[in-house]
């Protein structure tokens, strides 16, 4: 398929669900790719629901989309391995790569695994700098307090609030497709085995190097893989690495947390959080996106399960008069309003921007 002389890959998305329902409505944020089809897991209530791409109806067949597409991504869900195997085969008699997210690899049959790839992170050369530079760009965050808490669709809101008001952004994905929303990818070195001290500086110096290739950037963003601390002792959320290494290697000037929904959610939960990242990661929370996501650990060997709420239950939370800015990126619950309020805040702070 082409546009304006421009040749654009049609892409495939198996399943659809409410983990990545965002592919329903960013076709305007997507880098020279368009949806080709979404396919829905069976009985899944998706089924007979439509994205913006050519008002396409999400199915739970593939055969019809699978010819015209000229790629295959996998994500996770509660998916068997004969579901799985019937689409990688299906992909590999007419020829279509087909590549997974991490997530949906580790459910991928062992003897499918040889035709299908996996989204890496770049390998980045980076010297260790003898101290850290400054960044003098500004720089929102995006954090969570776990896994499925909704920060890649607060970081396309970002991306969509922000480009479409003129700004240039350079911006990182805590989901290792970013780059199919012209988003780039945290560096590999992010999660190899290294000293927390040399981890920062080589982020450090990677974000230097960054601001220096693109001088015309007016706004950093960073999505932050992971949650900020130990869900329990097995959940260990590495202990909120990711988070503790940005955090040193740059001075974060906004901060978001996306928050799972609990129905008890009082204002000191708030203060706590934004007091915790403050005296942790030096950066005052004050914007809290509450996800319709709830996860609990199951200790019978299941794991952590989450589940996902309607729009009608998380409406009564903004309802609450706190002082924290609370929104729902997901539902589009005062998205435009919270975006609004950080661009005043760095407007107040910053000639660049």
């Amino acid at each position: 398929m082409t546009l304006g002389g421009i040749i654009l890959k049609k892409i495939l998305i198996f399943p659809i669900n409410e983990e990545n329902d965002f592919w329903r409505s960013s076709n305007d944020l997507l880098n020279n790719v368009v949806i080709g089809g979404l396919v829905a897991e069976k009985n899944s209530p998706y089924i007979g629901k439509t994205y913006n791409a050519d008002n396409g109806v999400i199915k739970d067949e593939w055969k019809s989309d699978i010819k015209q597409c000229d790629e295959i991504i996998l994500f996770p869900g509660n998916i068997s391995d004969e579901r799985y195997r019937e689409i990688i085969e299906a992909g590999k008699s007419y020829g279509k790569p087909i590549i997974a997210t991490d997530e949906a690899w580790i459910n991928i049959p062992l003897e499918c695994r040889a035709y299908v790839t996996k989204f890496e992170m770049p390998h980045i050369e980076c010297e260790i700098p003898s101290e850290l530079h400054d960044i003098d760009v500004p720089v929102i965050t995006v954090m969570s307090l776990g896994e499925h808490a909704g920060k890649f669709e607060i970081q396309l809101e970002l991306k969509r609030y922000f480009e479409s008001k003129g700004y240039n952004l350079l911006q990182f994905s805590s989901k290792e497709f970013g780059e199919i929303f012209n988003m780039n990818l945290l560096p590999d070195f992010m999660k190899q085995e290294m000293s927390m001290p040399t981890k920062i500086k080589l982020f450090n110096e990677y974000i230097y190097r960054m601001t220096r290739e693109h001088p015309e950037t007016d706004l950093i963003v960073i999505g932050i893989p992971g949650g900020i601390y130990p869900h329990n002792k097995i959940i260990d959320n590495s202990y909120g690495e990711l988070a503790m290494v940005v955090s040193k290697a740059v001075q974060i000037d906004i901060n978001i947390m996306s928050i799972y929904c609990v129905q008890e959610l009082v204002e000191k939960d708030l203060e706590e959080l934004s007091d915790y990242t403050h005296k942790v990661f030096n950066c005052q929370t004050e914007f809290f996106n509450i996800s319709n996501t709830f996860g609990e650990y199951e200790y019978d060997g299941i794991g952590m399960q989450y589940h996902y709420y309607e729009k009608k239950i998380l409406q009564s939370f903004f309802e609450k008069s706190v002082k924290a800015m609370l929104f729902n990126a997901y539902y589009s619950i005062n998205v435009k309003e919270a975006i609004e309020k950080m661009e005043q805040e760095l407007l107040a702070n910053y000639e660049v921007i």
